[in-house]
């Protein structure tokens, strides 16, 4: 569980990545120039993120967070019927 006050540390993405949001609640990303986005999260939202990114993210909700993160398709990546390639990252 991604409980309120957790972060997930520093980490990069190195390529273009989904997320499926899997509760509600809210998170901070922290970016590596200083810059903050807050992202409100709806259960079942998708957003999609674009390569390369070095952040770091912060549950600032006051109730536990879900998401779930793979890489983004691209020619010989083999996606589920979900869209999201069959390796992919669950922040639980």
């Amino acid at each position: 569980m991604f409980a309120p006050g957790d972060q997930t540390g520093w980490h990069d993405h190195v390529w273009d990545y989904v997320t499926v949001q899997q509760s509600g609640g809210a998170l901070l990303l922290q970016g590596a120039d200083g810059s903050e986005k807050h992202v409100d999260y709806e259960d079942g939202r998708t957003m999609s993120w674009t390569a390369p990114i070095r952040h770091n993210a912060v549950n600032i909700w006051d109730a536990v967070l879900t998401v779930s993160a793979g890489r983004s398709g691209s020619a010989g990546i083999a996606r589920g019927s979900s869209g999201m390639t069959q390796n992919c990252l669950i922040i639980t």
